[in-house]
């Protein structure tokens, strides 16, 4: 008895100066961008190049609150610019749309909650399509 009466005041002020010596983050983060661009046009271009839409789609694949956080986010950047125009959400994107398309596929690549330490890591895939 006599011997955990010494041990755990020892063993509480060792935990309690690894608290206060030792580097602990509660927040850490780092941002990566690796992207490719590619550009298609086909031969029946009828639209002229200046013309701005007056309302483009945004679709964002995903689940989860992520992705509704990244639609919202996404749509509150586009809203309104001139070269965007109002932008509205499509419920599913398809081959044949009458407006242009902004499209964004979010995809978890590594993903790990504990209650002492937490990551994640997504990778996005954008494209636009104007016709």
């Amino acid at each position: 008895m006599k011997k955990l009466l010494i041990i755990l005041p020892l063993a509480l002020l060792a935990l309690l100066a690894a608290f206060l010596l030792l580097d602990f983050r509660l927040l850490k983060g780092q941002t990566s961008q690796i992207s490719t661009v590619a550009a298609s046009q086909s031969d029946d271009f009828r639209a002229s190049r200046d013309l701005s839409p007056a309302v483009t789609g945004l679709y964002v694949e995903g689940n989860g609150d992520e992705a509704h956080l990244l639609a919202a986010y996404v749509k509150s950047l586009l809203q309104n610019q001139p070269a965007i125009g109002r932008v509205t959400d499509i419920n599913t994107p398809s081959d044949q749309m009458d407006i242009p398309v902004v499209y964004i596929e979010l995809v978890p690549v590594k993903y790990i909650w504990t209650p002492v330490y937490a990551t994640a890591e997504y990778q996005l895939i954008i494209s636009y399509a104007s016709n």
